[in-house]
C-alpha cells in the first residue's frame, strides 16, 4: 500500500499527463476542443492552476491555452470560473515554465475584448511589462504578443495603463535585444519575441499621438524600421 505522500504525488503525476495530453490533443484540431470541454475539463483544469506544484500549474495553463484557441465558448467558460484572476496571478511564479504557459494562455484570452479588461482588472498588465525582461525567449514572446493583444483599441484605457507601466521602453528594449548575447533562441528559430513586440508598439500608437511621442523619445522608431527589413529564418 502506498503511503499518504506517494499517493498524493502518484495523482499530481497523473493529473499532469492527462492536462499535457489535452494540450496536445487541443492544439491544432478545432472540434477537439469542443468535445473536450463537453467532457468537463476546464473546471478541473482550472483547478489545478491553484495547486502548489509548479509543474502542474504548467500543464493547466498550456491545456488551457490551446481549449481557449478560436473558441469563446471555451474562454467564456474558463473566465467564469476564475481562472483569469488565477492565470495573472500565475506570471509572478518563479518558474520560467509557468510564466510561459500563463502569458500564452492569457494572449489566447485577450482576443476577446472583455477578457481584456479583466486581465487589466487582475493586475496583468505590469506582469506582462516586467516579463518582457525575462530571461528567457519564450517567455517574453508570449508577454508581448498579450500585450499586443491588450492593445488592440482603446476601450477600458488599457493602452494608457499599458504605457503607465513602462510598457513602450520595455517592448523597444526587446526590440533591441542581441538574439547572440544573454537571451538565446534555439538553432534555426526566427525572433518571434522581437516581432511581437513591434506589433505591440504598433497597437499602443496607432490611435494615441502622446504613444508615437513616447516611441520617437525612447529611439523606437528606427527600430521598427529595422524590423521591417529583417529577412525570416
Amino acid at each position: 500500500m502506498c503511503s499518504p505522500g506517494a499517493a498524493a504525488d502518484q495523482h499530481k503525476y497523473m493529473q499532469r499527463l492527462a492536462a499535457n495530453a489535452i494540450m496536445n490533443m487541443a492544439y491544432d484540431c478545432a472540434d477537439s476542443r469542443g468535445v473536450i470541454a463537453e467532457a468537463g475539463a476546464i473546471p478541473p483544469l482550472v483547478a489545478m492552476l491553484k495547486l502548489p506544484s509548479r509543474s502542474c500549474q504548467a500543464a493547466a495553463s498550456g491545456a488551457l491555452s490551446n481549449l481557449c484557441i478560436e473558441n469563446m465558448p471555451n474562454q467564456a467558460a474558463i473566465a467564469a470560473l476564475g481562472g483569469i484572476q488565477l492565470l495573472t496571478g500565475l506570471l509572478s511564479s518563479k518558474s520560467g515554465a509557468v510564466q510561459r504557459s500563463a502569458a500564452r494562455a492569457l494572449n489566447n484570452l485577450a482576443w476577446d475584448i472583455d477578457n481584456r479588461a479583466v486581465i487589466a482588472a487582475a493586475g496583468g498588465i505590469p506582469s506582462l511589462v516586467r516579463l518582457l525582461a525575462s530571461s528567457c525567449a519564450d517567455v517574453q514572446e508570449h508577454a508581448a504578443a498579450a500585450l499586443m493583444n491588450m492593445a488592440r483599441d482603446i476601450i477600458y484605457g488599457i493602452p494608457v495603463a499599458i504605457a503607465a507601466a513602462g510598457g513602450i521602453p520595455a517592448l523597444v528594449s526587446l526590440l533591441r535585444r542581441d538574439c547572440s548575447a544573454e537571451v538565446a533562441l534555439l538553432k534555426g528559430d526566427r525572433d518571434d519575441a522581437r516581432f511581437e513586440a513591434g506589433g505591440a508598439l504598433w497597437n499602443l500608437v496607432h490611435n494615441s499621438g502622446e504613444h508615437l511621442a513616447e516611441l520617437a523619445a525612447a529611439g523606437g522608431v528606427p527600430d521598427l524600421a529595422a524590423l521591417m527589413s529583417d529577412q525570416p529564418q
